[in-house]
């Protein structure tokens, strides 16, 4: 009894000094925390309150270990993740799974509409891990990685009551897989300003669409990086009229549910592109990588953007071959242009 009470002693002294309970929280086990709740639990809530809003700003979810034993965090793992955040905190957060549902995601960000920076990739799953398509969001997620440890590491003690709460556990889990995610939740998301897109069917609609469906100020969504998308996602890009950084990127090979087999990826329109930049003046960085080949129409609406600094892209090989005026536009771009022909 007196060595259990020693241990929650040092616990309590450790947790109290706001730096140490940063370091520390990760390491600590659900029973530890338990422990410690049940000693002193105003220690708790006063270190937790003390440890700075950059603590709590960032979730990764890719490090979370999924409820129920399951291969990808569902419903019940993101509202676990983001239950003991205080509502406002919340600046990023990296999904990336295809269990999670509308009604899911729209309950868990609800209380979190300063989200800023959001990468959801829907089209993560046990079977595309092992070759298929796969988001790159290093910046987002190695910002992350270390705050989203003390956000699992406090809420893993109410994990167990969530996953009973929010009704979708392992039993369940087929239908929520079932259950598209389509971006609608969000909608509501008002000062989002960076979003890493991938198999979320109508995300850049319902982010286009925020002015109308929000009363008072919205951020305009600067950042867009759209992994495998199709034409209405850059439809719906060139709504963004505060866009400075677009990245469009296509997996070379895609499943084929049909044939069991990997195909080549549907090129996208370049007419779509084209209309990006010209809705799009403060464009300042352009990648389109794999998806569609820029004619020197596209070039030439490249140049036009004031603010560039960084265009990468495929183009034909006729546009310097057969064109006096496409080299002249490759001229002036200079090295602004990063470009491959075919």
């Amino acid at each position: 009894m007196a060595f259990t009470w020693s241990i929650q002693r040092g616990l309590a002294e450790l947790l109290e000094h706001p730096h140490l309970f940063a370091q520390a929280a990760g390491f600590l086990t659900q029973a530890s925390l338990q422990v410690f709740a049940a000693a002193s639990s105003k220690a708790l809530k006063d270190a937790y309150g003390a440890s700075g809003r950059d603590a709590w700003a960032a979730v990764d979810m890719s490090t979370w270990k999924p409820l129920e034993d399951q291969a990808e965090p569902g419903d019940a793992d993101l509202r676990a993740a983001l239950l003991r955040i205080p509502p406002g905190r919340l600046r990023h957060l990296v999904l990336r799974s295809s269990r999670c549902s509308d009604a899911g995601v729209r309950e868990a960000l609800q209380p979190h509409i300063g989200l800023e920076e959001l990468c959801l990739d829907c089209s993560f799953s046990t079977s595309t891990a092992k070759g298929g398509s796969n988001i790159n969001s290093n910046r987002l997620s190695n910002g992350t990685s270390n705050s989203s440890n003390n956000s699992r590491s406090n809420s893993c003690s109410n994990s167990s009551s969530s996953s009973k709460h929010s009704g979708v556990n392992s039993g369940d889990a087929s239908a929520t897989s079932r259950m598209a995610l389509s971006g609608a939740a969000l909608s509501s998301m008002c000062q989002l300003r960076r979003l890493d897109i991938a198999g979320v069917k109508g995300a850049v609609a319902a982010v286009a669409e925020r002015p109308r469906t929000i009363s008072g100020g919205v951020a305009l969504l600067e950042e867009l990086f759209l992994r495998t998308p199709d034409a209405s996602d850059l439809d719906a890009a060139s709504k963004l009229c505060g866009l400075r950084t677009l990245q469009v990127s296509a997996a070379p090979l895609r499943f084929d549910p049909a044939s069991g087999l990997l195909v080549a990826a549907e090129p996208l329109p370049e007419e779509l592109i084209r209309r990006v930049m010209e809705c799009c003046p403060q464009l300042e960085q352009i990648h389109v990588e794999g998806c569609a080949l820029l004619s020197e129409a596209t070039l030439k609406c490249a140049e036009a953007l004031a603010n560039l600094q960084d265009l990468r892209a495929t183009c034909p090989r006729q546009v310097v071959a057969d064109s006096t005026a496409g080299r002249g536009t490759l001229q002036r771009l200079g090295s602004r242009a990063t470009l491959r022909f075919l």
